[in-house]
């Protein structure tokens, strides 16, 4: 990603990127015993590498599917030193298939984590014009990831299908918290947005809002 990249430029400028999410995922990960995190949508690993910088006895299992965004997440493990995360160039959704998109340009997207593989979001919001590439995409039910402590989903649009491929898994765990994305602010955005939380509340969980566009699940 090129160095004008939304969370590349926030991170030289602060040195962090969406503390607060990272604070509510410190308060959790302080209470529970040594487990598995899944950071879903990890981009560079602004919220991976802090985390497991953080909670060493913690195993970070991320998953990122941009080809040139997840080389930049490995970089960033080598450079901290990070033994504790498992790192997977793959996206997470309700069914496992392969997806051929056109990813960003790299050298000219001012904010790489905006590329989504829900057509609705690509049509409405859409990045810079670079070369195709084809995503594997598979359920989280289809891994068997046990001791799981937390779940983190920040993937552009798809977080109900995350959920919906990973029953089984919350199910096994005794349902791990949840922090995820969905943005309040856009009306087009509305309707999908109840239609996350509903269905994360049939779970039996508690919703409780962390930023305008973050929110933590827990039962």
């Amino acid at each position: 990603a090129g160095s004008d990249d939304l969370i590349t430029r926030t991170l030289r400028t602060h040195g962090k990127f969406e503390v607060e999410v990272a604070n509510a995922a410190r308060k959790i990960l302080s209470q529970v015993d040594p487990g598995n995190v899944l950071d879903i949508g990890a981009n560079i690993g602004c919220f991976t590498v802090p985390l497991a910088t953080d909670f060493p006895d913690h195993l970070f299992i991320s998953f990122e599917p941009q080809r040139t965004v997840y080389r930049h997440l490995v970089c960033n493990l080598v450079l901290n030193r990070l033994d504790n995360v498992d790192a997977h160039q793959m996206a997470l959704g309700e069914e496992t298939k392969t997806v051929t998109l056109t990813v960003p340009n790299y050298s000219a997207e001012t904010n790489v984590g905006g590329f989504s593989l829900d057509p609705q979001v690509r049509d409405t919001i859409g990045t810079t014009v670079g070369n195709e590439e084809t995503i594997i995409v598979t359920t989280l039910d289809s891994l068997t990831i046990k001791n799981i402590r937390l779940i983190k989903i920040d993937v552009e649009g798809l977080e109900l299908s995350v959920i919906k491929g990973a029953l089984t898994t919350l199910e096994n765990n005794n349902y791990p918290p949840i922090l995820f994305e969905s943005w309040g602010q856009f009306d087009w955005w509305t309707d999908r947005n109840n239609e996350l939380q509903e269905f994360i509340k049939s779970l039996g969980y508690t919703i409780t809002r962390v930023t305008k566009n973050d929110y933590l699940a827990t039962r």
